[in-house]
């Protein structure tokens, strides 16, 4: 009211609403009187201006807009890659890298992969190129199911290394750093999201179109019918196991030509090409879902591109989502190359430090449910099959090069593995004693015997021992009779893996590679099946320990009446009398409709309380009274 008279105060409106208008609007002596009513000096306000008729005080205010990335040009299907002469990185960084990248292979770290690209139990494959990976130190780099261990550019195990090829991995680092730098600025330029942050580099040394395999002398490259014929050294693909929208770099060296150059600026036609083609979800987030939805041509019809590599030194750069919706592959040229590749590569399952901090808090939980069994044996699953197998079957001379970091760390591995082994020992363990305590509790031994169970084929079994009642109650707390079926389901997944990792190892294309590159023997069970306490371990062949635990089930649920046993599977029926009187739900409170009808559902002579005091009732405030009004 008193902002309302000092604007009409102020427009000449005060006097049309003074004391002859006789309105009544109520509003006190303030409008009776043509004058405004008086404020404390910081509140009154002014006339309201432009920008005070537009001000809303209590609206929230709109969050500012995410800055969202530049569309792709229309009629650009290769938006995101860009390609790099070698004058755009300094001559000197190129030097190093590449002294560096002929060092690791006159010390001999490249080597052949065998993969197997359709999972297990499929047919092994081995690449057509010699390569190792680089990195943070404990990353390593998932394709085609097998795990590449990084040689570690930084960190104390580099004093571990020959003099050389210590300061080649540094050198790599180097590089690493250059190329992340240039693939920020072409980002940025093109207003692409995603990391460019590399933590891995997968080397890759390729023999030129002629060249024999080192190998296998009948075994030929592939020619692709839509590049011309052109042999192919690397097929079409999108690289995996890396984050999302992340960037790719790939730095291109020729051997051969600074080897050959005679003159400054003479130049050798190397025939090195990288191919280009749409392909969509081939990767990322929504990796296949085109496949799933039967597009038939994921190509889009946009026709598939060549670019020419050019002098050794060059670079290209896959950024934000290209890598999703396009493949690439390496058409073989006339004279070696080394291609040093730098990716954004995953953490989580592919950090060696990340997945051993994991196992840690899996065996440091003290609860005792289903899900902290299942979670256990997850545990084990991925150390075995992801880490100590992947370690193993890459052979000794893999085992030899990567022993200044990897050695303490597979070790730690396998250690870790023992512990959830033994925990596994004795589930097993656990699920055999409560099987013989629910057996006993039939017969009326140790506890009141099950009317429903069937006599024992052995009259003459004495009372369980306490730890067997210890176990049986372990069980009965993790759920009865589904303890049995967490482990169960446990014991089959991993004796399936078991059988498909026998396989792999037991294939023919191992007798193709050197000796130093064929599988190890896996060191798990050497011991397995002796009782050594906490180091106690199932064999590796489950088919034995699974029929028993199917058998123990089966009497479990038999002998305790086909509930979830506890410590006392008979329990009496009848109901124990609750110490306070439940309120009957169906019974309703009586309504009372006329004013004064006394409650029928209080207490019509309520006890005084002597404990409570009576609280004092305020005193009005003639002045927030008036105010109130």
């Amino acid at each position: 009211a008193g902002r309302y008279a000092a604007w009409s105060r102020a427009s000449g409106l005060g006097s049309s609403f003074g004391s002859g208008s006789g309105l009544g609007l109520g509003f006190g002596s303030g409008f009776g009187s043509g004058s405004a009513m008086p404020m404390p000096k910081r509140q009154r306000p002014g006339p309201p201006g432009p920008a005070a008729k537009k001000r809303r005080p209590h609206a929230t205010p709109k969050p500012k807009p995410k800055p969202r990335p530049k569309p792709k040009p229309r009629g650009d299907p290769y938006h995101g890659f860009v390609f790099d002469p070698p004058e755009r990185l300094d001559a000197a960084l190129r030097s190093r890298s590449e002294a560096a990248l002929r060092a690791l292979g006159d010390h001999g770290y490249y080597a052949y992969d065998v993969t197997q690209p359709l999972g297990l139990e499929s047919p092994l494959a081995r690449t057509f190129v010699t390569r190792n990976l680089v990195g943070d130190p404990g990353m390593t780099y998932k394709y085609l199911g097998l795990r590449m261990f990084a040689h570690p550019w930084s960190g104390d195990a580099l004093s571990g290394y020959p003099p050389a090829v210590g300061s080649a991995l540094r050198d790599i680092a180097r590089l690493n750093a250059g190329l992340t730098r240039r693939a920020e600025e072409h980002a940025a330029a093109l207003g692409t999201d995603g990391s460019s942050d590399f933590s891995v580099v997968l080397i890759n040394r390729m023999g030129a179109a002629d060249e024999v395999d080192a190998l296998d002398r009948r075994r030929g490259l592939k020619t692709d019918p839509d590049m011309g014929g052109a042999k192919v050294r690397v097929s079409w693909h999108a690289d995996s196991c890396l984050e999302h929208f992340s960037t790719i770099a790939v730095y291109h060296f020729l051997p051969t030509e600074n080897t050959n150059q005679t003159k400054k600026n003479e130049k050798i036609e190397s025939g090195w090409r990288v191919a280009l083609r749409v392909q969509r979800d081939a990767e990322g987030p929504n990796a296949g879902r085109s496949r799933r939805a039967g597009v038939s041509d994921l190509t889009g019809g946009v026709p598939s591109q060549k670019v020419d590599m050019g002098a050794s030194g060059s670079c290209y750069y896959m950024l934000g989502d290209f890598n999703h919706d396009h493949q690439h592959a390496v058409l073989a040229g006339n004279c070696e190359r080394i291609s040093s590749t730098h990716r954004v590569g995953k953490r989580e399952g592919h950090d060696a430090g990340l997945v051993l901090d994991k196992t840690r808090r899996v065996l440091a939980a003290a609860k005792r449910c289903p899900k902290q069994w299942a979670s256990e044996g997850r545990a084990l699953d991925e150390l075995e099959f992801e880490w100590l197998r992947q370690w193993f079957v890459q052979g000794a001379a893999h085992a030899a090069l990567h022993a200044p970091y990897w050695a303490d760390v597979i070790a730690e591995t396998q250690a870790l593995w023992t512990r959830l082994e033994a925990r596994e020992a004795l589930k097993v363990r656990m699920l055999e004693n409560a099987a013989r305590v629910a057996a006993a509790r039939g017969l009326g031994l140790g506890s009141e015997p099950n009317p429903n169970s069937n006599p024992s084929p052995n009259p003459g079994r004495t009372s369980p021992t306490r730890r067997e009642r210890k176990h049986a109650d372990a069980v009965a707390q993790v759920g009865g009779a589904a303890a049995y079926d967490v482990v169960l389901q446990a014991l089959r997944l991993r004796r399936d893996k078991r059988r498909g990792w026998g396989i792999r190892v037991a294939d023919k294309m191992w007798d193709k590679l050197p000796e130093p590159f064929r599988p190890m023997p896996l060191p798990l069970f050497d011991d397995a099946g002796a009782d050594n306490g906490e180091e106690e371990r199932l064999p590796e062949d489950l088919d034995g320990v699974i029929s028993d635990i199917e058998r123990w089930k089966a009497a479990y649920l038999r002998d305790s009446g086909g509930a979830a046993a506890g410590p006392n599977p008979n329990p009496d029926p009848s109901p124990k009398p609750s110490a306070r009187p439940q309120p009957n739900p169906k019974k309703k409170k009586k309504k009372f409709k006329k004013k004064g009808q006394p409650n029928p559902n209080l207490n019509p002579n309520p006890k005084p309380n002597p404990k409570r005091k009576a609280m004092p009732r305020p005193k009005k405030n003639r002045k927030e009274g008036k105010a109130k009004k």
